[in-house]
Parts: structure tokens; sequence; C-alpha cells
């Protein structure tokens, strides 16, 4: 009579098969293996169930193919994960403990304070392909969906998925808590259209993670942060953006200081590749290494952004190749070296409304900073082309580049560091 009732009666590798029609249940998987599959017209909707759609607990390989999960509130837990104080969890679905694959299912119009759409924690194993978060809210953390890993790792892998018009705090947001675990986090060919939070893919936290979204689009999504964040995160972790389209991102609070921004100690890595960002007030990509870090830029094209590059090297790396910086705002391309080491090849910075390439250099206890710029094109910049001004020890260089048309001046240095041009 129900599919609770169902759900009851399975046993594992049962498959529970869901008829077309809106059931107003919210339903619990607790330590089953099974399968709930529907399909075109299957709807649960929580409405004043108070409580998530779809709870499952302690449970491996669980299957949910063609529902549609609505109008849930999430489910009241004081757990490890926030332990000062009870929250709502996952209002479309709760994921605690279990390993579970979401199929075309739709997450729409689920409210929780974390995870509107989804939530997973207690090392948990969540695959989503296919379906969609529409109209979630997350209040504080997760809109459409979210995650927190404590002692344990959680592992999480979105693929083909579309987000749109969720609002509040992150619409992927993958929280490390104060206890050594690690995440793990895929976000590929997604789409990401007319969100509202803090940043599109937020993933802060202390703990290591791992994070990676590639072949996705993001398209006018309002945030303040960042379209992809990692902010505070401790060292062994990685970030890479690849193959990815991000456009007319915006923030109507003011802020955006970055569309994909990175902070991270220790020898942690920042990875982005062949995507193209254009028509975002933010700068399209900024860095904060400190200790050890690496990041790298490739085969990258930025347009119409507030500005297109800002790295702060403290005793880390960076590598630059093929890079295309067009009509920014702000300075094409700002590097901060204390102790750092910058390697760029083959960019192009061009028709900006500042500098095209500022560098600053300032290690006075140990001055071993170095710069080096290669194949480089730095052309009509309003406010001047290279300047070395304040890059005032270290080692800088410049060969086989083209600068031309800037503003105020094309190579401007200071008194103790002359760069060498060839």
């Amino acid at each position: 009579p129900t599919i609770q009732a169902a759900i009851d009666a399975a046993v594992d590798g049962d498959v529970v098969a869901i008829a077309p029609g809106i059931y107003s249940e919210a339903v619990t998987v607790d330590g089953k293996s099974i399968a709930l599959v529907g399909g075109p017209g299957v709807v649960l909707d929580a409405s004043g169930a108070e409580r998530s759609v779809l709870t499952i607990t302690n449970a491996a390989d669980v299957f949910v193919s063609g529902l549609v999960l609505a109008r849930g509130t999430g489910t009241s837990l004081d757990t490890e994960c926030y332990p000062f104080g009870a929250f709502t969890y996952g209002g479309g679905a709760l994921v605690r403990a279990s390993s579970v694959l979401f199929e075309d299912c739709r997450f729409e119009d689920n409210t929780a304070q974390l995870g509107g759409g989804l939530w997973y924690e207690a090392g948990s194993t969540v695959d989503v392909l296919g379906g969609a978060f529409v109209g979630n809210s997350g209040e504080q953390v997760g809109a459409a969906l979210g995650g927190c890993f404590f002692g344990v790792e959680n592992s999480l892998v979105v693929d083909g998925t579309e987000f749109a018009e969720n609002v509040d705090a992150g619409v992927i947001f993958v929280f490390g808590a104060l206890v050594p675990a690690r995440g793990v986090a895929v976000v590929r060919n997604a789409t990401f259209t007319g969100n509202t939070g803090l940043a599109t893919v937020m993933t802060p936290g202390a703990n290591p993670i791992d994070l990676r979204v590639e072949h996705s689009t993001f398209r006018g999504n309002d945030r303040p942060f960042a379209s992809v964040f990692m902010g505070g995160v401790t060292p062994g972790s990685s970030v890479v953006v690849e193959h990815c389209l991000i456009e007319d991102e915006f923030s109507s609070i003011g802020g955006g200081p970055a569309v994909l921004f990175a902070s991270f100690e220790g020898d942690s890595t920042f990875e982005v590749r062949d995507t193209i960002v254009r028509r975002s007030p933010g700068i399209a990509v900024s860095a904060v290494l400190l200790g050890d870090g690496t990041a790298s830029i490739e085969r990258c094209t930025f347009e119409e952004t507030g500005g297109g590059v800002l790295l702060l090297l403290d005793e880390s790396k960076a590598d630059v190749d093929r890079l295309e910086v067009r009509s920014p705002t702000n300075t094409g391309f700002y590097s901060v070296l204390n102790d750092g080491v910058l390697d760029v090849s083959n960019l192009l910075v061009a028709n900006g409304l500042r500098e095209g390439v500022v560098v600053i250099g300032d290690s006075p206890l140990q001055p071993t900073n170095s710069a080096r710029f290669g194949s480089t094109t730095v052309v009509q910049n309003a406010l001047g082309g290279l300047d070395f001004t304040r890059a005032e020890l270290g080692s800088f260089n410049v060969v086989n580049s083209i600068v031309a048309e800037n503003g105020l001046f094309e190579v401007s240095f200071g008194p103790t560091a002359a760069p060498t041009i060839a």
C-alpha cells in the first residue's frame, strides 16, 4: 500500500518498483542493499512530514532511479559534523554511512539548514548520475548538495547533472571537519545556471580534500565568493578545474573577488586547464599558496573579467603556459612572490584597463624569488605593460617577448632589481 511498506518487506537484492503517481510519503532505507526504481511521473512529496523525503542509513549498494524527491524539510540531528547544535540535514535525501547511486533523480523545492537537496556524511559514497537539483535551499550550507566528513573518508561523484535556481550558501558544498580525514569530490558534465549562494562549488575546511571539476558549464550564477572556491585547506589537498566554460557570473551584493579561488597551506596543488572564463566581474583565477604549494594554469582564455590572474606564492611555485587574458578591467596578470618561483610561457595580455603584468618580489630574509616570462605578448594595456617596480629582491627575466603600444610605459622597474630582458 505504501513505498515504505515495500521497503520494509524487501531484503538485500530486491527491487522496489514504484508505479507513476504522487506519493505523500517520506521514506527510510536502513541497513538494506536494495533498489528503488521509479520513472516518469513518480513523485515523493514530503509536504507536511517535517523530515527528509528519503533517508538512507548504514546501507551498502543502494540504487535510486527515476524519482522526484520534493518538498522535504530535512531531519533534525546533532552530529559530530556540527557538534555545536542540532541542525536539519538533507531536505531531499539524507545519506549516512551508506553507499548510494542516484540515477536520473530530481531534487526539487527542498529545504534544510545543511544540504537542501541532498546531504551525505559519516563515511558515505554518493554517486549522482544525470537528474537535476532545482529550487532547493540550504540556509546554512549546501543549497543543492552538501557533505561532511569526520574521522572517515567520504566520496562524491556528480556526472551529467543540472543545478538550477538553488539558493543560499554553496550550491555544492563539501565540508571538512576538524579531525583527520579526507574528502574526494568529482563534478563532471554538470551545468550550473541561475543559482544564488556564497559560491557555486565550495570546499572550505581544515582537512585535505581532492576536488575535480571538469567539462562543466557555469552561467549566470549570483555568488559573492567564487564559482569554484577552496578556502583554508590543509596540506595534501588538490584542485583541478579543466575543460569548463564559466560566463556571466556575478554578485548582486558586491564582492566576487575571483571566479576560481584556492587558498592552500603546505604541499597542495591547484590546476586550471583548457577553461574559458568570460564576462565575469571577479579575477578569473586567484590562488594563495603558502609553503610548498604548486599552481598550474594552461591553455586557458579569460575575456572581459575583473582581472586575469592573481597569484600569491609564499615558498611556492606556479607554471603558466598558453594563457590569453583579453580586455580585463583590472591588471591582467598580478603576482606576489615571497621566496616564490614563477615560470610563464606563451602569455597574452591585451586591451586591459590597467597594467598588463605586475610582479612584486619581497623576501628580505631569503631573497630567492624567481620570475621568468618567455614568449609573452603584452599589448595595448591602458596603464602600462610590464611593471617590475616593486620586484625588489630576486631574479626576473623577460625573453623572446613583445611589449608594445601600452599606455604609460612598456617596462617599468625600480632601482634595486632591474629585470633581464633579451
